[in-house]
């Protein structure tokens, strides 16, 4: 642990699957799927998971901050009618990919890049939700070649266009105390993840009395929370100081020109999500080049499992972007 600079016997096996010595890593009983590795140039483990029909249409997604949502095995079926082959990619820090001090956004372009050589997919259409939409945004901008459209729905925006007098009581508190003082925001975020691990059906009750309706509906459903927070234990298989990470990135800005994205782009938001405002979402549409907006009266941050197959329908019925952008 010391040659390794590691302070915890999870991060010891995060650095030995970092250098390829546990190929053959596998999750607690807790998983179910199977999750696919690769190793980098590097010497780092990217993992992904696949859905729906193995010999069908390539879809690459991701999920949100703290990768529990949406639990694809719900659309599996949908998938495979549609002949869809969703591969969704685990980012550095969640479920068994190697977590990487000082990730940005713009960085998780390569290992996509990576994926799709390995897979031997070329150009495939991206649909990212939440957390999910500023690595593939940033992805799309460094990288045209990368993806033949690109489809966000609900997804987090640059800092500029935050708008805290909009958000949550929780949110607000967490950016509160970045604004205030990054390192007691990092202590309290360590000790509320404690308390959501502990008891996370506390943690997403509470949570819903300050979201619409709608989130409220999704967070009191017994099957949807279920799987949210089965998802939620197989990704922090490492920990959660990803997640702290993660809503540290949020607080600066990408260092990435939107405006150089040439693909076609679809970008769905819910007119009364607490979490990310519709002005928010509308903000980071400006940026776009001919992005296609939509909002959803009624709809919040949990939207996902109403839309996503209509969504994921409009995504796949853009013209695709020619090779030259």
């Amino acid at each position: 642990m010391s040659k390794l600079n590691a302070s915890s016997q999870v991060q010891l096996v995060s650095q030995a699957m970092g250098h390829a010595l546990v190929q053959a890593a596998r999750l607690p009983q807790v998983q179910t799927e199977r999750e696919f590795t690769l190793t980098l140039p590097d010497g780092r483990v990217l993992s992904w998971y696949e859905y729906g029909d193995p010999n069908g249409r390539p879809v690459l997604t991701l999920d949100n901050l703290g990768a529990a949502v949406p639990d694809h095995t719900f659309f599996d079926g949908w998938y495979r009618e549609k002949g869809l082959r969703m591969i969704m990619i685990v980012r550095p820090g969640y479920g068994i990919s190697t977590y990487k001090k000082n990730f940005e956004f713009r960085d998780f372009a390569d290992d996509i890049l990576a994926l799709c050589q390995h897979l031997k997919i070329q150009r495939p259409p991206m649909a990212a939700y939440c957390g999910g939409g500023p690595y593939a945004l940033c992805a799309a901008a460094t990288h045209p070649e990368i993806f033949e459209r690109l489809g966000i729905l609900a997804s987090t925006v640059p800092i500029e266009h935050f708008e805290l007098d909009k958000l949550d009581r929780l949110h607000k508190m967490f950016l509160q105390l970045f604004r205030r003082d990054p390192r007691l925001f990092v202590l309290m975020g360590r000790l509320g993840l404690r308390g959501v691990q502990h008891a996370p059906e506390k943690y997403f009750a509470k949570l819903a009395k300050s979201l619409c309706q709608h989130d409220q509906d999704v967070l009191g459903n017994p099957d949807l929370l279920s799987r949210l927070i089965k998802c939620m234990r197989r990704s922090h298989f490492q920990g959660a100081k990803i997640l702290i990470d993660e809503y540290l990135r949020l607080q600066f800005p990408w260092k990435v020109d939107l405006g150089d994205i040439t693909i076609p782009v679809i970008h769905w938001h819910g007119e009364d999500d607490r979490i990310i405002s519709i002005g928010s979402a509308r903000g980071l549409a400006s940026e776009i080049p001919g992005v296609k907006f939509r909002s959803f009266a009624g709809m919040g941050r949990f939207m996902i499992y109403a839309v996503w197959e209509d969504f994921l329908s409009e995504l796949l019925e853009l013209p695709a972007a020619t090779e030259n952008g």
